[in-house]
């Protein structure tokens, strides 16, 4: 019995400690929230934060939020921006991949389906002629090229079994988006995103984009335990495109007419 106990206070005593997590808030315009999430260790090198406004360097005037996520990216820090659909998240993207392409550096896109890195490909091409490439495993166009789109299983293949034997593969690259980053809370799918995190090099800094987050401030604080690192999280709740709810009732030929809906809905239900 005594034994038994020995062996788990040795466990105990070989379990590693959390790193102690601090956080800050910045001021910020309404409808929207900024904060950073960082190990404490970090305290003495957060910096204030200095908001840019852009001009000049867009043909159009940034959203608060956009000038938040974007002053992150330009103080070479990882920022989780929170939007809903339609809001500019990829702005932020494109500015990290900008920042990279006049630095001489590269930058991966990452994406959780290969038709969306697909669509990602062929609208990158447009902002980054000739700068783009393309990893699916499917496919693999111009993998050498300054942006690689992939899917985010490639990129975990890459850092788990290209990376001990190639440990300057991913040197020249700056920046890694992930898209649709609430995949990391994905029952089945959601390791593959915690080992990129877990391996990748400790130079390169993370955009996560995602519309459905909510717990922004937990996943944001397990990064920063992971990589050591500050993790901003800049959320917008606006919503530029609004929602509309409908109820379809199939062969119910009432619904054809569109001003009969909230009566037939009433009525039914």
């Amino acid at each position: 019995e005594s034994a038994g106990q020995g062996e788990e206070e040795d466990d105990e005593a070989e379990a590693p400690e959390l790193v102690e997590l601090s956080s800050v808030a910045f001021p910020c315009a309404a409808g929207m929230k900024h904060e950073c999430v960082f190990p404490a260790a970090l305290q003495g090198s957060i910096r204030p934060l200095q908001v840019y406004r852009f001009d000049g360097e867009f043909p159009y005037s940034l959203d608060a939020f956009q000038q938040h996520a974007c002053s992150c990216v330009a103080r070479s820090e990882s920022v989780l921006v929170a939007a809903n659909t339609s809001a500019g998240k990829t702005l932020v993207a494109e500015y990290a991949i900008a920042r990279s392409l006049r630095a001489g550096r590269r930058a991966l896109y990452t994406s959780p389906l290969k038709a969306l890195s697909n669509q990602k490909f062929v609208e990158m091409r447009r902002h980054f002629p000739e700068c783009v490439g393309l990893m699916t495993g499917d496919v693999t166009l111009h993998p050498d090229a300054p942006v690689v789109i992939l899917t985010t299983e490639v990129l975990s293949t890459m850092l788990y079994h290209q990376l001990p034997a190639q440990p300057d593969l991913l040197d020249s690259f700056e920046w890694v988006i992930f898209d649709e980053a609430q995949y990391i809370g994905d029952e089945k799918r959601g390791t593959t995103w915690e080992e990129c995190f877990i391996f990748l090099p400790e130079h390169l800094r993370c955009v996560l984009l995602t519309a459905t987050i909510p717990n922004t401030h937990a996943i944001a604080g397990w990064i920063a335990r992971t990589r050591f690192e500050a993790v901003h999280v800049v959320t917008s709740i606006s919503r530029p495109v609004p929602l509309r709810h409908e109820l379809f009732l199939c062969g119910d030929p009432e619904l054809y007419n569109r001003r009969q809906f909230v009566q037939v809905y009433k009525r039914r239900w």
